[in-house]
């Protein structure tokens, strides 16, 4: 039974947010959660139009299909998760990201806080309807602050590595994959620099040749500038992905990272990849990746609204 509504509920995710980028076993596996708390709207034959999807406080999933909507059934699973959780005595309830997540927050085409940001390349099924109003006109509202949450993507077919820096010769650095003997060297970088990266980049498979993820650096005279995470096996289909770049704390500001990013970028072009996404980053990092070809895809309400008041 709880593998027929995983099934259910993955299929009504794809149909309701078809440009979301998430590989699908974890779609599915999200779904199918068995501490989930599954609340359902069906119609008469028995389909599954409508569903609201908690684990602990959070709402990993609400939608109910176009032809069914503004009929109340999408506030009526909402109320149900909120009751559920206030009767249990949580104070907050949070859409979108927990434990994990399957979009970081609520999908919209329209920066939460409005800030100057980067080019952007939205898709036409988030454009044509507004999901964070449906949110905040039933209490909630954006718990970033001054940022703004967002996917970045890079069409590589676009992308014109001539343009991206890589014509550019770092005296003395050379940019190549790491081997197992490096990790001492780019752990020590990577605390120094982005203390939080640091389990992203312990395991060994990331310094191996066969692996599908590895870890680009930036080198001197033996020490490890820098570092950059690169998959050829992205959210997507075809899709690549590049993230986590960190620099020593003492040779920031001098065009390392971005660099780092040109040429992971580069790596997964050269594969014939046709896209590199990045997924969940924030306010600043456009500045990071957006030279080397990436465009906003999709910005994120962080929504949440206390229960207890």
């Amino acid at each position: 039974m709880r593998e027929k509504l995983g099934e259910e509920l993955y299929r009504l995710f794809r149909r309701n947010f078809p440009f979301v980028i998430r590989k699908e076993q974890t779609a599915r596996s999200l779904l199918s959660n068995p501490e989930n708390q599954v609340f359902e709207s069906r119609r008469e034959d028995g389909r599954l139009n409508g569903a609201c999807v908690l684990h602990e406080g959070t709402v990993y999933l609400l939608c109910v299909d176009e032809d069914s909507r503004r009929r109340g059934i999408g506030s009526s699973l909402l109320e149900q998760a909120e009751t559920f959780l206030r009767e249990k005595g949580e104070a907050t309830i949070h859409i979108g990201a927990g434990e994990d997540y399957l979009t970081p927050g609520v999908p919209t085409a329209v920066m939460p806080f409005s800030q100057p940001l980067w080019e952007e390349a939205l898709p036409k099924e988030l454009l044509k309807e507004d999901f964070t109003g449906f949110f905040h006109k039933r209490g909630y509202s954006h718990s970033w602050g001054e940022g703004n949450c967002f996917d970045l993507i890079a069409e590589l077919s676009e992308v014109d590595l001539n343009k991206i820096g890589l014509e550019k010769r770092f005296e003395g650095i050379a940019f190549r994959f790491g081997v197992p003997e490096d990790l001492p060297q780019v752990l020590f970088c990577v605390q120094d620099a982005e203390e939080e990266f640091l389990p992203f980049y312990q395991p060994l498979s990331l310094y191996e040749e066969s692996s599908n993820t590895r870890a680009l650096l930036a080198v001197r005279e033996g020490e490890v500038l820098g570092a950059v995470l690169v998959s050829t096996e992205g959210e997507g289909e075809n899709t690549g992905s590049i993230g986590c770049t960190a620099v020593a704390s003492r040779h920031q500001g001098q065009g390392v990272a971005k660099r780092l990013v040109a040429e992971g970028t580069a790596y997964l072009k050269e594969r014939g990849l046709a896209k590199s996404f990045i997924g969940y980053t924030y306010s600043g990092l456009q500045r990071l990746y957006g030279p080397a070809g990436y465009r906003i895809y999709c910005y994120y309400d962080m929504a949440q609204k206390e229960l207890l008041n």
